[in-house]
């Protein structure tokens, strides 16, 4: 079967949503927020080759390359990512050799991360498709790219889960200045 080409996609899905009614998904920047990371991971893994792969592979295989000995709770916190989805995606990045998991001495139920050669190189392979989707995104949004950043972390700040939204706790990411 021969792949249709953008602008024939394009008119496929107008004819399909078009006549839709979203309500107030309209105007949903929640909304919106999704449908730009799902496009944006929908590229990632077709300029990648690997559709098997996670969307957040990239972010935590970079956090714990630029963290060796990072703790699971420590990465859970840094990217966002409830520590019951991290478990399963680490389990898979270790049967891939990408990472290591190592005891600490002085507590042996705690347990670090650490990149193998080859994650290394799975993250040299993914930043470089990583970059072309933030040159799009700064060809997009232009000198716009800062104040977008400033009002993502407001929206971030503003959506954390507080022990009064769950009656749990859940650990706080803090971001720190470049």
């Amino acid at each position: 079967m021969k792949a249709r080409s953008r602008p024939q996609k394009e008119q496929a899905k107008d004819q399909l949503v078009g006549g839709l009614n979203f309500g107030f998904l309209e105007n949903s920047v929640t909304f919106h927020l999704r449908l730009a990371q799902t496009a944006a991971a929908r590229r990632f893994a077709v300029r990648t080759g690997d559709n098997t792969m996670a969307p957040g592979w990239l972010s935590l295989l970079h956090l714990i390359g630029k963290n060796p000995g990072i703790a699971p709770t420590a990465l859970s916190m840094a990217s966002g990512r409830e520590k019951s989805t991290l478990t399963p995606a680490m389990r898979v990045m270790r049967d891939r050799g990408y990472l290591t998991l190592g005891q600490l001495t002085s507590d042996r139920r705690r347990y670090t991360l650490e990149l193998t050669a080859a994650g290394y190189a799975e993250l040299a392979r993914l930043t470089e498709y990583a970059m072309e989707n933030e040159q799009l995104v700064d060809t997009v949004l232009g000198e716009d790219k800062a104040l977008m950043l400033q009002l993502l972390y407001k929206l971030e700040k503003a959506f954390e889960i507080t022990k009064s939204d769950s009656g749990a706790s859940r650990p706080k990411r803090t971001r720190h200045a470049k």
